[in-house]
């Protein structure tokens, strides 16, 4: 795998995620309002779900995205019968929400045509 950078500032170039980025909110965010995190990490989760499973796609055929996937067969490498750990921790009951993982927030520095980089130098 070979990871490509876009131009920055140039949304025009990572056109699927502007996409899903302004489907998101049309659908999602600039219909709802949300007291906190906790109502508004259940609420992105069922979003999420309704998206992938239940929200059909022009794009796709008329097929969610789920049922896009499910199309794609690829042969396993592993041996029949082999059983992977499961990285999630279950629950202990069925009606308890899966856990939501909250990375704390990245914050860095944008250097601006070396204006951050040599204090005092004008361009």
């Amino acid at each position: 795998m070979r990871l490509r950078y876009i131009k920055p500032r140039c949304p025009e170039q990572n056109g699927k995620v502007e996409r899903s980025h302004r489907v998101d909110n049309e659908e999602f965010w600039s219909r709802s309002t949300f007291a906190g995190f906790a109502p508004a990490a259940e609420a992105v989760l069922a979003w999420e779900h309704r998206y992938n499973h239940e929200r059909f796609s022009m794009a796709l055929n008329g097929l969610t995205p789920a049922e896009k996937l499910a199309t794609f067969t690829a042969p396993s490498p592993l041996p029949s019968g082999t059983v992977l750990p499961n990285p999630v921790p279950t629950s202990t009951s069925t009606m308890d929400p899966p856990p939501i993982a909250c990375p704390e927030p990245l914050v860095r520095r944008v250097f601006s045509h070396n204006h951050d980089l040599n204090p005092g130098v004008t361009s």
